[in-house]
């Protein structure tokens, strides 16, 4: 994929990560609750899937257009053909993988947030209490 078609098909992916990472860090802790980073978490993994199918289309269209370009100038049957189509898949195959890890960093963050309302509302001394308890 060239960087336009990349801009274009991942780059909302990585607006809304950010949207979503800046409106929970610009919130106090007082404020999140559990339920909120639930909504949060859910909708980075739609946002990751709707792009993910976006990468797809977007390879296979490219394969498709250089497919044609090549067997347009005659070597459609020569090793170039696979070569391209393998240079494609190489290319969404990178662009997946930055969006995976800036999908995971997002969810650490996610979780650390959820981790400091935990310890807030003081429900972290409600596991050494049940675990003495047997419950």
């Amino acid at each position: 994929m060239d960087a336009d078609t990349w801009l274009k098909v991942a780059g909302p992916f990585y607006t809304a990560v950010g949207e979503v990472l800046e409106e929970l860090t610009r919130r106090s802790i007082a404020e999140i609750d559990v339920e909120l980073l639930t909504i949060k978490r859910e909708e980075l993994s739609d946002r990751l899937e709707e792009t993910r199918s976006a990468v797809a289309k977007a390879a296979d269209l490219e394969k498709k257009n250089a497919v044609a370009d090549l067997i347009a100038r005659g070597l459609g049957g020569s090793s170039l053909k696979e070569s391209t189509v393998n240079g494609v898949d190489n290319r969404s195959a990178e662009v997946l993988d930055k969006m995976h890890r800036e999908y995971n960093r997002a969810i650490e963050k996610v979780a650390l947030l959820e981790h400091n309302v935990t310890v807030r509302n003081g429900q972290w001394w409600l596991r050494p209490v049940r675990w003495l308890l047997g419950i």
